[in-house]
């Protein structure tokens, strides 16, 4: 066995990879695999015969970064709204706790459902306004973690240095507050974030004096918005992502159509939330490098495999690493600059 490489991206099968790689040396796998949307997208890598056999490759997979994650260590991945169970499920048949489910909403969803009328022959009586689909919206992730090693989560913290959600530098900041609020299970895109505003308008949240002797607030005082209240929209309770064209394109140097591109500001909020600075984190499922960028933003360690030639080499230009095949990505010039790129 070997030690896992650091900070670069390799072109292969994470079944050929992460199995050469020694065991409990990876602190964290963040990752977005394939979703089994049954061939909606005509994705060779999103193929599979049935439900069945995606929750058992869910397992397999989940089975290679169970073995080679530390004791304690957090794996965060994201699964559609209609096979989601199936990669719950899978993970946990790996040997994975699941902890949580974070949900991330945005507004700009596919609507892709089919007026059923218009597909009923003329001896077929189906009255108008009836659909197959509601509009996507929501994604769901994963929270799973490796079963602690130690007596306790401290302990366990204080040998393999994980085992914990960094909360504090995932906190959602409010004007006025040391910290911010507690971070949620809940995460919105810019557009959804807007929405839910326009919805909620603006609302005061205040704060409770006195001392809470029963545990039920029976002695305290709620005094309106101060010091700890704030005023907004519902969203600001909540962590808000924000996309960008430009982050995948590093400004329109390089050609990145990939369909399920993650905005760089979620990927480092979710790195952030099980990993701290100077830890390695993987994703098996690498794509188009988002989760390496948002590591390499924060300073963490990071391995990305890939199976796709193309998206290997946008990921390695997305983190300044150079490309094996710079002709089909970008110019010579465009390489030089991309080169330990840091902006």
């Amino acid at each position: 066995m070997k030690k896992p490489p650091k900070n670069t991206v390799i072109c292969g099968d994470l079944f050929d990879e992460l199995p050469t790689y020694s065991a409990e040396s990876v602190d964290a796998v963040v990752t977005d695999p394939p979703y089994f949307f049954d061939g909606l997208f005509g994705e060779e890598w999103d193929d599979f015969e049935d439900e069945k056999t995606y929750q058992k490759w869910c397992q397999e997979w989940g089975e290679e970064c169970f073995r080679i994650l530390k004791p304690g260590a957090h794996l965060l991945a994201f699964g559609s709204n209609r096979q989601h169970h199936r990669l719950f499920t899978g993970l946990e048949d790996a040997g994975f706790k699941i902890k949580d489910t974070i949900t991330w909403h945005y507004g700009n969803g596919m609507v892709k459902s089919r007026n059923v009328s218009s597909m009923a022959s003329d001896e077929q009586d189906v009255p108008d306004g009836l659909g197959t689909q509601l509009k996507p919206s929501t994604e769901f992730v994963v929270v799973a973690q490796k079963p602690i090693q130690e007596d306790t989560i401290a302990e366990n913290v204080s040998v393999y240095g994980v085992g914990a959600l960094n909360i504090d530098e995932t906190r959602v900041g409010v004007v006025g507050r040391e910290k911010g609020r507690h971070p949620a299970n809940t995460i919105f895109d810019e557009d959804a974030s807007t929405r839910l505003d326009d919805q909620s308008g603006e609302l005061s949240h205040g704060h409770w004096t006195g001392e809470d002797t029963d545990g039920y607030g029976e002695e305290r005082e709620y005094t309106g918005p101060g010091d700890y209240g704030t005023t907004g929209g519902a969203s600001r309770f909540f962590y808000t992502s924000k996309a960008s064209t430009a982050e995948r394109t590093l400004d329109g140097r390089i050609e990145n159509d990939h369909i399920s591109v993650k905005p760089v500001d979620l990927m480092e909020y979710l790195v952030r939330m099980v990993s701290t600075k100077g830890q390695f984190v993987v994703d098996p499922f690498t794509g188009t490098g988002t989760t390496l960028r948002a590591c390499k933003n924060l300073h963490r360690d990071f391995l990305g495999v890939e199976l796709d030639e193309k998206w290997a080499d946008v990921s390695r230009a997305r983190v300044g690493l150079a490309a094996e095949n710079p002709e089909v990505l970008l110019t010579d010039d465009d390489q030089t600059t991309l080169t330990n790129y840091d902006e």
